[in-house]
């Protein structure tokens, strides 16, 4: 009897998981906006308005592409329904330094403390004009995280691809392959 309860509580989580597949090196649609290549395989989930890339596991590392977020619409991050209701709205028309005032301000309300967010840069998003800025942050149990932001604004649209890594050594190791994901958008 133990082992049919283990066996139907193992199901049951299981089932409530999202599951990976394992996305082999090329080019991958994002929401008929945009192309983006992998240089390697690599595991990837969807859920909703992301599309989730890793290779460690996303405790360690994760590369997000956020489906291009509209007017009035929230960023897509899991807010607990109190911090919702706070939670910043993007607006057409926002300068890029509002977008990291935004982005930060979701950050903190999903349990982050930022300790620090650099200078915006700008960049390639594909063949627009993009803006990066990274941000140093630590959750609750004190680990340390770091994220690289690149973004574009267009048509009205906010179009955001994110790496967020555990500080103390898979930043610096994911930095590259996220730089050269963002290198391959093509629209």
């Amino acid at each position: 009897m133990k082992k049919i309860l283990v066996l139907a509580l193992v199901l049951l989580t299981t089932g409530c998981l999202q599951s990976a597949k394992l996305l082999k090196v090329g080019d991958s649609k994002m929401w008929d906006s945009y192309t983006v290549a992998t240089s390697e395989d690599i595991n990837e989930t969807k859920s909703g308005n992301l599309v989730s890339w890793t290779q460690y596991g996303p405790i360690l590392e994760l590369v997000q592409f956020w489906k291009p977020v509209e007017d009035g619409k929230k960023l897509p991050f899991a807010f607990t329904s109190a911090s919702e209701d706070k939670a910043p709205v993007f607006k057409s028309g926002m300068s890029p330094d509002e977008v990291v005032e935004i982005y930060r301000s979701s950050i903190a309300l999903v349990g982050h403390a930022v300790t620090k967010v650099t200078p915006l840069e700008p960049v390639n998003y594909g063949s627009k004009q993009g803006y990066r800025f990274d941000l140093h942050s630590s959750d609750a149990n004190g680990v340390d995280y770091r994220s690289r932001s690149v973004f574009t604004l267009d048509s009205g649209k906010l179009y955001l691809i994110t790496l967020t890594a555990n500080a103390t050594h898979y930043f610096e190791k994911r930095t590259p392959f996220f730089d050269s994901a963002v290198a391959s958008i093509q629209f």
